[in-house]
Formats: C-alpha cells, structure tokens, sequence
C-alpha cells in the first residue's frame, strides 16, 4: 500500500482505528493538518504523526546510547517536544504512520524517559498560517525513540 501523504494516511489509520477498537466522534487534526487525535470506544487517544521516514542518522546523534545499548542500533522515529507535551496532557498513545502503512505505537511517557533529546543546529523557518508573511524561526527540540522499541499496531 503506498500513503503518499497525511491526507490519505490519516484516512486508513482513522479506518484502521475504527475497525479495531470503534471510533468516538471526529478526528481532530493539528499542526496544519499533519497530527490527529483520535478517541476510540475503548477509551483509548492516540496522537497520529504521518512519517514519510525514519530517524536515519539516530546511530550518529547518541552514539554512547548505542554503545550502553547496541541491540537498539539502527533507525528511530522523532516528535518535537512540543507535540509529545500535547500528547501527555491528552493522555495519548503516539501512533506513526508511513507511507507503506506501516503502523508503531509508543508511550509518550517511554520516549520522554529515555531522554534521547536533540535541538536542531539549523533553525526552521515558519510561514504563519494566516498568509500575513511573518516567519518565525524555531530551532526545533526533538524527542527520539529506536523503532526496535516500537510497537507495531497494524498487525493483530
């Protein structure tokens, strides 16, 4: 299956979702339309990121992490701080999704522990959402968690 964006993955993760474990009400979407949250019948949140990759240069980035741990070496997923803040107070599980609809879950409170946290050196910059042409610039923080630590939710 190939999700080539938010749009399109977020529909099979909502359907997904709703197949599982029924869906209440619906999806909200934030970050400009690339994070949802949904609430399931079960009573679970999930907080929704579309991922088009992996975390590649995880290795690189906490090389004493990988050498305290080497069986979680390879690829991680990322969520900006702000975000993973967003889904504590939701009392949310963090869903992944890629483009392959690929699924991975993970506690937010589990990636905070970790503490694998990095700032960006090169700053972002953001065109305001109501098309006034003010920028802002933000050196983003960023949460990360080895995919081996992840679990998949598409697979029953």
């Amino acid at each position: 299956m190939n999700l080539p964006d938010e749009d399109s993955a977020f529909h099979y993760l909502a359907k997904l979702v709703n197949q599982k474990e029924g869906l209440v009400g619906n999806p909200l979407s934030f970050n400009r339309g690339r994070h949802m949250v949904l609430q399931t019948l079960q009573g679970n949140n999930y907080y929704c990121l579309f991922k088009r990759e992996f975390f590649m240069t995880f290795g690189d980035h906490f090389p004493t992490f990988i050498f305290h741990n080497p069986n979680l070496r390879g690829v991680a997923e990322s969520i900006n701080d702000e975000w993973l803040e967003k889904a504590i107070k939701l009392d949310a599980i963090l869903l992944f999704i890629h483009p392959d609809a690929k699924v991975y879950w993970a506690y937010p409170m589990m990636v905070k522990k970790l503490g694998l946290v990095r700032k960006q050196e090169s700053a972002n910059v953001y065109n305001s959402a109501d098309y006034s042409g003010q920028e802002t610039v933000i050196n983003e923080v960023t949460y990360h968690v080895p995919v081996k630590l992840l679990k998949r939710y598409d697979v029953v």
